[in-house]
């Protein structure tokens, strides 16, 4: 150092030079955290009925990307149980100073925040420090950090092929999810056919928060009604498989982020640490037409041991037979229809599949059990039963207004998708067609005298 000269405060950038300026705060972010009583016991810890917190504990954590472990005050676990049920540990953690952080016992924790996204941590707890750090690898899990940080868009993560594109990579507005709006009091625009357009954009706007938001972020609504059960036949007896079926080496990056876009979405779930395994099914994985991966799972053995909740509906050539001719349609298409059916919680374990990142099972009514259909075409039924013009097949809504009627065909519209949308529906933005007098339906082209058969038939 040169001696005469004045020492600086803390010096930030300006734009355009080095100024004084106060360093930036810790970044906290609030997070829910419950204390993992089961994965205590398995350590040896004896717990006491009045000596713990079951319902999540709400904080402020500071989110330290420099941190290679999880670390908690005594002042943060104490409002989850006495310091006596911690795990014993002989990890030790220096201090950026190299002062030893005087561990004194390990907290196995549940977190969640606010992006549906959540994570198993271990906890190391010091009398030295106050509040609540999450590591690296925590912030990552929590979707808070890239899975490639530091090495942001690194060309050589040999982990990524260059041919698989990121189902997350576009950016997300993500919108809360949001009530329906309440129905104007006029039309938007005159109800003339060349407003239709218009018309569209304004539905799709004006429903963006809610039945048309397909944000992946954060998770799904959930459809009125009763939570789909698994019942098993008399003679039923559990099935498991214990090794998973490999991933193509270059799909892995594009599965695994989709099965964590399925947690956070609340369709799946990890399998919580101690649960022994009953029934599990194997993840497969095929190629889609496009060359990407399709990710399914064989219940095939928890078909044959189920029974079936019964519900019949028409076939696509009697529904499109119903379509009356000279009319304007819209057609609405269900995202992630299935998804959007809760499944009863003693249902969950026999839906446990394994993969090479461990064992999930579904919190929804997944998709390839016999019974989703069935469940899912009744309480859609439900829902909708008594509303005018409109056929439904499965995920599929068709409404027909008269051709010279645009406004009927504006305020039947908004009256479905609110209808929907406030029992927990949500549609595929991009698939929405309003107004239109020839449109595609159940693989037939609805036209203004009539339909056609599917494509591939003539």
């Amino acid at each position: 150092m040169i001696i005469g000269l004045k020492k600086q405060p803390h010096l930030v950038w300006n734009g355009s030079e080095f100024a004084p300026g106060r360093p930036a705060p810790p970044p906290k972010l609030k997070i829910d955290v419950t204390l993992l009583r089961a994965a205590h016991r398995q350590f040896g810890c004896r717990w006491k009925e009045k000596g713990w917190k079951q319902s999540p504990l709400r904080i402020d954590a500071v989110a330290d990307t420099g941190c290679q472990t999880c670390t908690a005050g005594t002042d943060i676990i104490k409002q989850l149980c006495p310091l006596e049920y911690l795990v014993p540990t002989r990890h030790k953690i220096v201090g950026i100073t190299d002062t030893s952080l005087s561990v004194v016992g390990m907290a196995l924790i549940h977190i969640s925040c606010k992006n549906g996204r959540e994570t198993k941590q271990a906890v190391y707890v010091s009398e030295r420090i106050q509040g609540l750090y999450l590591s690296e690898g925590a912030l990552k899990e929590l979707g808070l950090v890239s899975g490639e940080f530091p090495h942001q868009g690194f060309e050589g993560d040999l982990t990524r092929s260059q041919s698989v594109k990121s189902t997350d990579e576009k950016l997300c507005e993500c919108l809360p999810r949001m009530p329906t709006p309440m129905r104007p009091s006029t039309l938007p625009y005159e109800p003339i056919v060349e407003n239709i357009p218009r018309m569209k954009k304004w539905l799709l706007d004006k429903f963006k928060s809610s039945a048309f938001n397909t944000c992946s972020h954060q998770p799904l609504q959930t459809m009125t009604g009763e939570p789909v059960k698994v019942q098993f036949k008399e003679e039923a007896k559990p099935c498991a498989v214990h090794t998973p079926i490999p991933v193509p080496f270059h799909w892995k990056y594009q599965v695994k982020e989709e099965i964590e876009r399925d947690v956070r979405l609340g369709i799946i779930e990890p399998v919580p640490q101690g649960s022994p395994t009953k029934w599990c099914s194997r993840m497969v994985v095929t190629s889609k037409k496009d060359g990407s991966p399709r990710r399914t799972v064989d219940l095939q053995r928890l078909n044959k041991a189920t029974l079936r909740e019964t519900h019949h509906t028409p076939s696509p050539f009697n529904l499109v037979s119903s379509i009356p001719n000279y009319t304007r349609k819209t057609v609405l298409d269900a995202w992630n229809g299935y998804h959007s059916l809760k499944l009863a919680g003693d249902a969950k374990e026999s839906t446990t599949f394994i993969t090479e990142w461990g064992r999930y099972r579904y919190c929804r009514a997944p998709m390839g059990f016999h019974a989703s259909g069935d469940a899912y075409t009744r309480r859609f039924d439900d829902i909708t039963v008594g509303f005018p013009r409109v056929k439904r097949c499965v995920d599929d809504s068709v409404l027909w207004d008269p051709e010279e009627d645009v406004e009927a065909t504006f305020w039947h519209a908004f009256d479905y998708i609110k209808l929907c949308g406030d029992n927990g529906v949500v549609f595929n933005k991009d698939k929405f067609v309003f107004g239109e007098q020839t449109v595609e339906f159940t693989g037939f082209e609805v036209h203004r005298e009539g339909f056609r058969p599917p494509k591939e038939n003539y």
